[in-house]
């Protein structure tokens, strides 16, 4: 389980992984962790696994402390602003990929009602072609 500064990095990650293929990096990600603020590496990469249908994801996180004083606190307020903009910045990417997706859904979901239609309304009309034939036979079968 992820601690609660890592999730939405790597959720993003994961999905740009699940997406391209291809490793991420994401340097630096600001967490705190027992009290301590850290700057953390984290790279994610897809692990080949045999007799496994669902693909495996390696997430590696490189910890590195931070130095924290009061003198620091207009450089931690501007690291911390950027840090937000860049999480935004990535909640905007997965937010739009979630779109995108569900776009796609939609529009897969629409093209397999209409075919369901059609294949309903071909249905009906062998249905009442049956009905004819059958009502024909029986018309003969009483002469």
């Amino acid at each position: 389980m992820a601690k609660r500064g890592l999730r939405l990095e790597l959720r993003a990650a994961l999905r740009k992984v699940l997406d391209t293929g291809q490793p991420v990096e994401r340097l630096p990600v600001q967490m705190e962790a027992e009290g301590i603020g850290r700057s953390v590496g984290l790279s994610v990469e897809g692990v080949a696994a045999a007799r496994r249908q669902a693909p495996v994801h390696r997430g590696v996180q490189r910890k590195r402390r931070c130095a924290a004083s009061r003198t620091d606190a207009a450089a931690s307020t501007l690291e911390d602003t950027t840090e937000l903009e860049r999480e935004l910045s990535v909640a905007r990417e997965e937010l739009q990929s979630t779109v995108e997706e569900y776009d796609t859904a939609l529009e897969e979901l629409k093209s397999a009602n209409e075919e369901l239609q059609s294949t309903n309304e071909e249905l009906e009309t062998s249905k009442e072609e049956i009905q004819s034939v059958n009502e024909e036979l029986q018309t003969t079968t009483r002469n």
